[in-house]
């Protein structure tokens, strides 16, 4: 009876946590994640606008950048724009519906791979917010949770498909083919999927087979093989249909460029440093980039550098953090690894992927300046950080929480870690607060007290402006230094032709363009008016004097 009473215990104790958990989820989404919008994060939202204004689906004259999302991400921003005008709750609407489909395909993992009553604990850690990464590359930035889940869709439909018998498995099959085609062509998913999924098979095959001595019949009948080939084929039609999107469109590589690079100790040092700094940014501290500051308990929040004690609560929150980080990227897997046969096929294959993965994602870390390019690419490992939480529960419960002692313990510790999340939830809830969200208005506002429509400022000013004007205010991005020359990076290619605009025309100059406001004047003559924010020098013209500039870098 007792023993029946505890496993129901620690199912509710997960289950009310859950429930705090997506309390503060929920704020956080419709109102904590609109103070960290920067162009980067609303270029869906305003590549949907698009699309609709235009009255095309794939805009001819618009460069593009890394993904198209054509069918993920800006499908529900699509949507909802046809029956609402308010744009940030049409995004916040669009990230909650991204983030309710993750949560279902999350809790399909779970059943999968871990018993019934460790799902919860699962959905638990999730739902309460992790650390401030998961909930700014989830929420506010959104296009990260969306390779996560195109990820993830990709080994649950492989399962489905030809690992487990069911009666619908034709649909299964085409949900795999439409997300290899339609959301997974890009090189972003090569390292970190693709190529371990492939790997992994192969590993497989071979390994189960080591005794055949006729390899050619072994090929032929070898279902495996025939399965691996079919998934091979769709994986190399997908890269085309990406490749094709990039020549007959405007596309601006940035992720998808690679090189090599020369690796010598110093560069390899600061590649071993940036892993790690991904790693425990992950489970805990924002993104001061070096895991040394996150032993010592600093915090770097909202561009504000914080001290606080190792004792106080949340010194002792992050020090769980910390050891449950240990535990899931370090222990659990040494364990899964040496009792590797006692797990069924499905744990075995999630254990090698995501080892491949791993090694994988870190050599392009290291020699490949194209995907990670600098030292907070952390959303490149949130895919694999996942299948290391679903596989560290299944381990504990598998393998250490076994005695009724050691049970508790562990379950105990679980728990501490999800409430640790939702206070570090709830920190980052109260903090983001009005003054957050009026410095993202700032530049809008004084643009419309000037009556100003078209502009120019730098990439992380301008799409954003331009989507917080509910697209009033067309800001073309471009580069703020020695020049001001055009930032071809999710931008419409007719802003920069010679002509477009003729009128009344703003610069607006964030901290670095103002090193440089004494040589615009004098290279592009005085600006009619200057106006001065806290933030932003803006220099307004009568007529625009950029086109020049412009037409030189078209011929």
């Amino acid at each position: 009876m007792n023993k029946k009473n505890n496993k129901f215990s620690f199912k509710k104790i997960c289950f009310i946590l859950s429930i705090i958990g997506l309390t503060l989820t929920l704020i956080y989404i419709f109102k904590t994640s609109t103070c960290i919008l920067t162009s980067d994060s609303v270029i869906t939202d305003v590549l949907a606008h698009e699309q609709k204004m235009n009255k095309q689906f794939l805009l001819k004259n618009w460069y593009y950048g890394n993904e198209f999302w054509f069918f993920s991400l800006s499908i529900p921003t699509f949507l909802l724009s046809f029956f609402m005008s308010n744009q940030i709750l049409i995004r916040q609407i669009s990230v909650l519906i991204t983030a309710i489909i993750f949560f279902f395909i999350l809790y399909k993992y779970g059943k999968k791979f871990l018993n019934k009553k460790d799902v919860w604990i699962l959905i638990a850690i999730f739902i309460s917010g992790v650390s401030y990464s998961i909930l700014d590359y989830f929420y506010a930035f959104n296009a990260y949770l969306t390779v996560v889940i195109n990820s993830m869709l990709l080994l649950f439909m492989y399962f489905k498909s030809f690992e487990e018998e069911n009666s619908k498995k034709i649909y299964y099959i085409l949900g795999l083919v439409f997300t290899f085609l339609f959301n997974i062509g890009s090189l972003r998913y090569l390292p970190s999927v693709v190529l371990p999924f492939i790997l992994t098979e192969c590993f497989f095959i071979i390994s189960d087979n080591l005794k055949v001595k006729n390899v050619k019949e072994f090929i032929l009948k070898n279902t495996k093989i025939k399965k691996l080939l079919f998934v091979f084929l769709i994986a190399v039609c997908a890269f085309c249909t990406y490749k094709l999107l990039t020549i007959n469109l405007h596309f601006e590589a940035r992720a998808s460029d690679t090189e090599y690079t020369k690796l010598g100790m110093k560069s390899m040092k600061e590649g071993i440093d940036a892993i790690f700094e991904c790693i425990f940014n992950f489970f805990g501290y924002d993104n001061q980039n070096h895991p040394n500051v996150f032993m010592m308990t600093s915090d770097y929040f909202l561009e504000q550098y914080k001290q606080f004690s190792l004792f106080s609560i949340r010194g002792i929150a992050y020090t769980i953090k910390f050891i449950i980080s240990i535990i899931f990227i370090v222990i659990t897997p040494i364990t899964l690894f040496k009792k590797f046969k006692e797990n069924n096929h499905k744990i075995q294959f999630l254990i090698v992927f995501n080892a491949i993965s791993w090694i994988i994602m870190i050599y392009s870390y290291l020699f490949m300046d194209g995907f990670f390019y600098n030292s907070s690419e952390l959303k490149y490992f949130i895919f694999n950080i996942i299948l290391n939480i679903i596989l560290g529960i299944y381990c504990i419960f598998k393998f250490y929480a076994i005695k009724p002692v050691t049970k508790v313990i562990f379950e105990c510790l679980l728990i501490f870690y999800v409430i640790a999340n939702i206070y570090q939830t709830s920190v980052i809830v109260v903090e983001h607060d009005q003054k957050a969200l009026d410095r993202r208005y700032e530049l809008v506002n004084v643009l419309k007290e000037n009556n100003l429509t078209f502009g120019y400022a730098d990439f992380w000013d301008g799409l954003m402006t331009y989507y917080l004007s509910n697209y009033k205010i067309t800001t073309v991005s471009v580069i703020t230094d020695d020049r001001v020359s055009s930032y071809r990076w999710y931008s419409d290619k007719r802003w920069y032709d010679s002509g477009y605009h003729t009128g009344k025309t703003f610069l607006a100059l964030n901290s670095n363009g103002k090193l440089f406001k004494d040589f615009y004047k004098m290279y592009y003559g005085n600006p009619n008016k200057i106006v001065e924010t806290d933030n932003y020098t803006v220099f307004i013209y009568n007529k625009n004097p950029f086109d020049n500039e412009f037409e030189k870098e078209n011929d």
